[in-house]
């Protein structure tokens, strides 16, 4: 197939996707004809988005979290590190000298390399604990999110081939049914007929590939989310 031909089919799919949406949203299916349905896809999709919803906001905290405790961290590591003030001794000949060592505000015990040390991995846990995962459950969620689309599309493309077959197998019932009444031979009609059964049945063979298609997408969109939500039970190990 050229590549101008390849676009042609593929403008017309998603003609006909359009056409088959407006059609279903506006009721205009016809009385005996049912949509296919896509209801177990749109349940997982829509219980999936909200809990992406509430991921997000999770993911926004935590990061805000993070950030926030390096930076207690690392003003308490310098303020600790900071000297005293120094003090003086007061006498009556006049200003005394200092009377004791300059010393830093944490004292002799602090140790500011082990709270450097405690920003650094306190961090690092939380980045790869918890934030990697949630970013990993939310790029899967997004791909997933397109695979449903495409799923959508294939299900709006079956239903506009089962609007075709239905529409042809009305022409062939009409066709036959003014074969029956005609009075004689009627080659035109019957030219008619034949070049309508072939199309009926190319027609028929194309929605079975279709429906079988769909059928197995429909499958994977579903099983895809399980995956989602068993990634969803993961356990937030916060740092010790």
């Amino acid at each position: 197939m050229t590549p101008s031909a390849l676009e042609g089919q593929v403008f017309t799919q998603d003609q006909n996707a359009v056409a088959c949406r407006v059609r279903q949203a506006a009721g205009l299916g016809g009385r005996n004809f049912q949509p296919t349905s896509n209801l177990r896809c749109q349940t997982v999709l829509k219980e999936a988005t909200d809990f992406a919803q509430h991921l997000k906001k999770c993911e926004r905290a935590i990061a805000d979290m993070k950030s926030a405790g390096e930076n207690i961290l690392n003003v308490t590591k310098v303020a600790m590190s900071a000297p005293l003030p120094h003090l003086f001794e007061q006498t009556a000949a006049g200003s005394g000298g200092e009377v004791r060592p300059v010393l830093s505000i944490g004292g002799p015990s602090f140790e500011p390399d082990t709270v450097a040390r405690l920003a650094q991995s306190s961090s690092a846990q939380l980045e790869s604990q918890v934030l990697v995962p949630i970013k990993r459950w939310l790029d899967v969620f997004s791909a997933l999110n397109v695979r449903m689309k495409e799923v959508e599309a294939l299900r709006l493309e079956v239903d506009s081939r089962r609007h075709t077959v239905i529409d042809l197998a009305a022409s062939v019932d009409k066709l036959r049914a003014r074969l029956s009444k005609a009075s004689g031979a009627d080659g035109k009609l019957e030219a008619s007929l034949d070049e309508t059964i072939k199309k009926l049945q190319h027609k028929e063979g194309k929605l079975a590939c279709e429906k079988l298609w769909a059928g197995s997408a429909r499958r994977r969109g579903p099983q895809c989310f399980r995956c989602v939500c068993l990634m969803s039970s993961f356990a937030f190990k916060w740092p010790a």
